[in-house]
């Protein structure tokens, strides 16, 4: 162990080793007063930079998580070679190892439905790999987990595993004949059986392993049937002892499942399963190890060719000042010299005159009122505002009494109708006898739209006549 407390692997600070492979660690790692996200990763490093295994174990991981471009594996973060170590993004929730156990406590339950739910999706996620040429070798219980928002992801992929539990290693991977992509069919029917049933297989077996050799499956399938039977089937045959019996294709793996799913009733329920489990998982009977704090440790020597790891810059404790008292009196008063008092530095300001609102134009003029000083007030009992327009005194010819006699003020009859001179009929019968006979005829205005009228039908007889002199004379 080379990385010690406050060891930095590019931006990111080593916080707490999580988990031990072969000859390799992952650490969770923060990105410390950063921004940019992510701000917590998972870091894999060698244990010894000496190691030439270690190292092409971490490039190997990388490699295999580089050609994979699906939500369900983890996303590269970085990759620093002068280090030997791989920052992927940090998984949060819990491993299907965790819910089965719960189910052994007695503490969750998970439907048919939700079980063959997570097979279909990491058998999506495992298609899709072993479409790329990459094979997983390694899958159990332990490495499938549920995020709190339900989705499935698969962790371990290219990482050269410490050991395999007899429960999910296929029959001619224990015996050591060969592996190809079919061991991950076997590995995620032997969570199926798990998730299921609440147990591994070969539990309580007194040889696991040899039991791993031979494939004695019967029992658990046999249960699998009593307790499910849309389920038993696409189980049977992808815990089949031969590889040449398993599904040959996996589209028509999944084809099973799905088919298996819509004869259950029910809905899945992952996220629902995930939550709970978080909630009880310090309540479990079987607990995976606790995350080992740093210690802190010199760096070692770098070997040879490689460069000496750069010790990180040591931490600035803050340090905390109590005010005083006096820190908080007023400045002392400064003197004012002979060299400051001259008119220019002593003239202030003059105060802008203040502006009265504009003044209604119905209101009477106040030219017998003083002008009002600065910012005092005029009560409202010295000033007396008329509003409105100013009251007129009556006049003599208002009062005479002969200009408001009764027969002055008649109404006349008025006419409005035409007045024709020849036309005596039009003519009103009460018309005085004194009307002149040649009355002058009132010039009478043309309205726009007859202007408009009159000269669009001008423009219409100039068209016309000249179109015809053209078709007689052209």
């Amino acid at each position: 162990m080379t990385s010690g407390l406050g060891h930095r692997i590019g931006p990111f600070e080593l916080l707490e080793r999580v988990a031990s492979g072969r000859r390799t660690s992952v650490y969770r790692a923060v990105r410390p007063g950063g921004s940019r996200p992510p701000h917590l990763v998972a870091i894999r490093i060698s244990d010894d930079p000496a190691d030439d295994d270690a190292i092409e174990m971490v490039k190997a991981e990388h490699q295999a998580l580089r050609a994979l471009k699906d939500p369900r594996f983890p996303r590269i973060v970085a990759y620093y070679s002068s280090e030997s170590a791989l920052a992927i993004t940090w998984v949060e929730g819990v491993t299907l190892t965790d819910a089965a156990q719960a189910v052994r406590d007695h503490l969750v339950e998970i439907d048919p439905v939700t079980a063959v739910d997570i097979l279909i999706e990491a058998g999506e996620a495992l298609r899709h790999a072993h479409g790329l040429g990459r094979i997983h070798g390694h899958l159990g219980s332990q490495r499938i987990m549920l995020t709190p928002e339900g989705e499935v992801m698969i962790l371990g992929m290219g990482v050269t595993a410490r050991g395999r539990h007899p429960a999910y290693t296929a029959p001619e991977q224990a015996s050591g004949d060969f592996v190809d992509w079919r061991v991950d069919q076997w590995a995620l029917g032997a969570v199926g059986v798990e998730l299921l049933l609440g147990d591994r297989l070969y539990e309580g077996s007194q040889a696991p392993m040899h039991a791993a050799m031979q494939g004695g499956v019967g029992p658990w399938l046999a249960r699998v049937q009593a307790q499910h039977p849309p389920l038993a089937r696409p189980l049977a045959r992808m815990l089949a002892t031969a590889a040449g019996d398993r599904y040959p294709e996996e589209s028509t793996m999944l084809r099973d499942l799905m088919a298996a799913r819509r004869g259950l009733k029910g809905h899945a329920k992952r996220r629902t399963l995930a939550r709970t489990v978080m909630a009880f998982q310090d309540r479990l009977s079987a607990q995976k190890p606790l995350p080992t704090a740093i210690e802190q440790a010199p760096p070692a020597a770098a070997p040879k060719g490689r460069p000496r790891p750069v010790e990180p810059p040591p931490r600035k404790i803050p340090i905390i000042v109590t005010p005083k008292e006096e820190d908080f009196a007023p400045p002392p008063p400064t003197a004012i010299g002979p060299e400051l008092l001259e008119e220019d530095t002593l003239r202030t300001r003059p105060l802008p005159r203040p502006v009265s609102p504009p003044r209604s134009p119905i209101d009477p003029p106040y030219d017998d009122l003083a002008p009002m000083p600065g910012f005092d007030l005029i009560d409202d009992e010295e000033v007396e505002v008329t509003h409105g327009a100013p009251e007129l005194e009556p006049t003599e010819a208002m009062l005479d009494e002969e200009a408001l006699d009764e027969e002055a003020l008649e109404a006349t009859e008025l006419y409005t109708g035409p007045i024709d001179g020849d036309d005596e009929d039009d003519l009103p019968d009460d018309l005085p006898d004194d009307l002149p006979d040649d009355l002058p005829d009132e010039p009478r205005t043309m309205q726009p739209t007859e202007i408009a009228a009159a000269t669009l039908a001008g423009a219409f007889a100039l068209f016309a006549l000249g179109y015809f002199f053209m078709y007689f004379w052209g």
